[in-house]
């Protein structure tokens, strides 16, 4: 464990005995790496004189952040906040003495300030933004200053004022030294290499792992590591060399190269969070000349087989990298020509390679950056093209093609040999990879391989899309030799019965044989999705109910292991652990790649939600404005391959700690009431005494729906009555017992359905969803198109819970007369205070007094620890039992 931010881990430092840098009073000291961010919120308007104006301003803001760069994004991630102001401030400080432009953007108005030197006295605008959003501009636009000239090491005070409406809100400051030559639009904002600000001294950091001396050679690249355990978040990280910031070499781990002469010197880490820093120990970085000539590290082949990735041991001349004398093979593989990917890596054209063969390649005279040369007849490399893989199918779609139409695709030159995107699924199914239905819009997509049927027989093959698609299947194994055997012309229907284009005729295979295939799918907006399934003929399961063919009958040319999911687990925040209400959490979490791949990125995911996404490691992510409440947290590792594992969750809470009930989810053991009569039920329904016994019953999701949806479908229903009409309107009953209802509860919605829906508890609505607000709702009223994905969590009022007896309900409404689908499914959850129950047993001469605090609930005891446990009739708090007895154990149940 590398940081904690909770509150728990903070008492363990002293007994580790870590070293630790302390803040031992209140006093302000400047921390590096950081600049202030104040928020003031319920403002409306957009302007920066509507934050000026309010009372609030500057003295009284309703939240104080500190972040690590000119980016209020790592503050605020998403675009949730609205009518707020926010007020940026600190010391901006340059390593070279030079004039510099200042570039600044937002959404909505903002103003950049900066000092003739640290005095914020002496502020002055320099640049603003009057409307919003636009990128970085070039000089002579508002947005950006003039150049000024800059002192080395001289701190200069700068501010921001900005000014959020609605819709999106950032701000971003960048600056250009003169004679840098980057375009304005790609200029990142500052980062805290040149960043400081005053802080409330507070906190400790133990640095629990020094950062190692380093002995390299010119052009290789090395890894600067350290270590450290902190009492809150955020911890930000600069690396120096000799004592000066070196720009862009941040984080616990801070990989450099290629290296140079002058990259030799003593390194060490400033670790800082609001309130300390500190330093780590220094470790030296010595550069030797570069003795070694390049050679080759790895050629991985690529399922076209007329291509191979080859990387370098070092960076080379790229001149000499792509020369069309450079490389050779043996077994008859002829070189046509090689391009330039980065450094190190290029990529190889060949002749036709045979797919599970093992050649030899030579690189002949190819120049590292010191101009040594690999040789003639150079470095060597034996590797094997790739094979079969079990497990799986290929990935791949090409972007940017608009329209609907498969032509779109199939007529784009790039394809089929030069995919935008590739990766590997584990199911015939491309939201493995596309997992947000509108993630993506305006491409092509192909699933290919090959299957294996385990037993002989007559199959049929069904395609579902969104939007068009073609499933083509070989007689053998052979790609040329596809058909196309089924199709969708247009969009979004369920697997249909034999007879419709997008169900195959009986397809005879042999069990054991490979047969390839392929599906085709265009998607141009909206929802996206292509899935396939298959039924051997005589199996009576419904298309709607099939799954999609698994991965244990497909095979796919992959390399060894791509099929092997990563593993992850969060490190930190640990379980049960608490965290002050306003500070940032920092979760950090481990995740590793199967041999020959990387973990391309790590998403955190709180209820169904993306809620933050870390694409290097350390795989970490800060979120600075967590609820009071409890908080329970996966993360999803993603591999170079397209493999996806989970971790467990990891429930911590922010805040007095809670106990969450569940008073109803989506799962298997959540049984909901329903109504499909398509009657106007009224309003009566809506009560606990209102008789449901007579209606049917099912676990969530409660579905009439054909394509991928975000929960499995355990109940599915028609969305026509018995009677064969069609229903606008499904009732949903959930009776639930709740205890002593307390100020300090709290309810939370969330929910999937398609299309609308009116929520009650006990007989009073408490939310809608695509259905207006001003709309007096009937069995008729016709609710907003929507797809099934999670939405909420909502905060619901707890005022409308009794103890006793309770009914939550919902009406799920269809969009029209003739909606294809029909989805429900709910969670609501309650957090309650947790009761800490303490029990003492004391020595009272030839008795013993056990006594317990709360009093209540129900003391047990037993011979031994592990049972069996009895009620003990008639305890009082304290209870006294003889102390010559046989040994006894006692328990406190709630």
């Amino acid at each position: 464990m590398s940081k904690h931010p909770i509150r728990k881990l903070a008492s363990t430092f002293g007994l580790l005995g870590l070293s630790c840098a302390a803040a031992v009073s209140q006093s302000t000291i400047n921390v590096p790496g950081f600049l202030k961010f104040e928020v003031y919120t319920n403002i409306t308007g957009s302007t920066v004189a509507e934050l000026t104006a309010s009372p609030n301003f500057p003295g009284s803001p309703g939240r104080t952040f500190y972040m690590p760069s000119f980016d209020t994004r790592l503050v605020y991630p998403d675009d949730t906040h609205d009518n707020y102001g926010g007020r940026i401030t600190g010391y901006i400080t340059p390593t070279e003495t030079a004039s510099y432009e200042f570039f600044l953007r937002s959404d909505d108005a903002s103003e950049l300030w900066l000092s003739s030197d640290d005095n914020a006295a002496n502020l002055q605008k320099i640049a603003e933004e009057t409307a919003c959003c636009g990128p970085f501009e070039e000089p002579g636009a508002p947005e950006t200053s003039f150049a000024r000239e800059m002192l080395a090491g001289q701190r200069y005070a700068i501010e921001v004022r900005y000014k959020d409406g609605t819709g999106g809100d950032f701000c971003q400051v960048a600056w250009r030294r003169d004679g840098d030559t980057t375009p304005a639009a790609q200029l990142t904002p500052v980062p805290i290499a040149f960043l400081s600000t005053p802080i409330p001294a507070r906190g400790s950091i133990a640095v629990t792992q020094q950062p190692s001396n380093i002995t390299a050679a010119e052009n290789d690249t090395v890894t600067l590591s350290v270590n450290f355990t902190a009492t809150h978040a955020p911890a930000a990280v600069q690396w120096q060399r000799n004592g000066v910031n070196v720009p862009g070499l941040v984080g616990r781990t801070a990989k450099f190269g290629p290296l140079k002469t002058t990259d030799a010197g003593t390194y060490r880490a400033i670790i800082s969070i609001p309130g300390a820093f500190t330093n780590s120990a220094t470790a030296n970085v010595t550069v030797a000349p570069d003795t070694t000539p390049p050679a080759i590290r790895s050629v991985v082949g690529q399922s076209s087989f007329d291509k191979l990735t080859l990387e370098f041991t070092e960076p080379v001349d790229a001149t000499s990298a792509v020369d069309q004398f450079a490389y050779s093979f043996d077994g008859g593989l002829t070189f046509l020509d090689a391009t330039l990917v980065n450094s190190t890596t290029v990529i190889l054209r060949t002749s036709p390679q045979t797919p599970g063969t093992t050649y030899t390649v030579s690189a002949a005279n190819v120049l590292d950056m010191a101009g040594l040369s690999s040789g003639d007849p150079g470095t060597t490399k034996t590797f094997t093209t790739l094979d079969r893989v079990a497990g799986g199918l290929k990935f791949e779609t090409w972007l940017g093609i608009t329209g609907t139409a498969i032509s779109g695709l199939t007529g784009d030159p790039r394809y089929p040999n030069s995919p935008d995107v590739s990766a590997y699924i584990t199911q015939f199914t491309s939201r493995q990879i596309y997992a947000d239905a509108n993630s993506v819009n305006d491409y092509g997509g192909r699933l290919s391989g090959w299957i294996v049927p385990p037993e002989s027989g007559d199959y049929e093959f069904f395609i579902r899309s969104d939007d068009s698609s073609q499933l083509f299947l070989s007689t053998d194994e052979n790609p040329e030799n596809a058909v196309m055997i089924a199709s969708e012309d247009g969009c979004c229907g369920p697997f249909e019965a034999p007879g419709a284009p997008e169900t195959s005729t009986p397809q005879t295979l042999v069990g054991g044989n490979r047969y390839y295939i392929h599906a085709l799918w265009k998607e141009g907006g909206g929802g996206d999705y292509c899935d396939v399934a298959w039924r051997k003929v005589g199996d009576t399961t419904l298309p709607v109910n099939l799954p999609f063919i698994p991965g244990s009958v497909l095979e796919s040319y992959a390399p060894a292991g791509t099929f092997v999911p990563p593993t992850v687990t969060i490190v930190s925040p640990v379980a049960g652990s608490e965290s002050p209400v306003g500070e940032p959490v920092t979760i950090i979490a481990d995740a590793t790649a199967a041999s020959g791949k990387t973990i391309s990125k790590v998403e955190f995911i709180e209820q169904g939600r993306v809620i933050g996404t870390s694409t290097s490691a350390p795989f970490e992510f800060t979120f600075y404005d967590l609820r009071e409440d409890n908080h329970t947290i996966t993360a999803r590792a993603s591999d170079s391959s397209g493999q996806v594992t989970v971790s467990e969750p990891v429930t911590f809470s922010v805040g007095t700690p809670v106990a969450t009930v569940k008073i109803a989810a989506i799962d298997t053991e959540t049984s909901w009431r329903y109504d499909r009569s398509g009657s106007d039920l009224g309003t009566a329904w809506q009560l606990v005494e209102f008789d449901d016994s007579a209606w049917p019953e099912g676990l969530a999701l409660i579905a009439d729906e054909g394509t991928t949806t975000v929960e499995p479908i355990r109940t599915r229903i028609n969305r026509f009555n018995d009677q064969g009409a069609y229903v606008r309107t499904f009732y949903f009953r959930k009776k639930f017992t709740f205890g002593a209802v307390t100020p300090e509860v709290k309810l939370k919605l969330r929910h999937v359905v398609d299309d609308g829906a009116v929520f009650y508890l006990n007989g009073q609505e408490i939310h809608r969803f695509g259905i207006a607000a001003d709309v007096v709702v009937d069995y008729l009223t016709d609710a907003a198109g929507h797809e099934n994905i999670y939405e909420g969590p909502y905060d619901i009022s707890p005022a409308l819970l009794v103890e006793g007896d309770n009914i939550l309900a919902c009406e799920v409404h269809q969009s029209g007369g003739s909606s294809s689908d029909m989805v429900f499914g709910a969670e609501l959850i309650a957090t309650v205070p947790l009761v800490r129950t303490t029990m003492s047993i004391a020595r009272n001469g030839a008795s013993v007094n056990i006594s317990w605090a709360p009093t209540g609930g129900t003391l047990e005891s037993a011979p031994t620890p592990a049972g069996p446990w009895t009620t003990v009739a008639n305890a009082t708090n304290p209870l006294s039992v003889s102390a010559a007895t046989a040994p006894r154990f006692y328990r406190l149940k709630r």
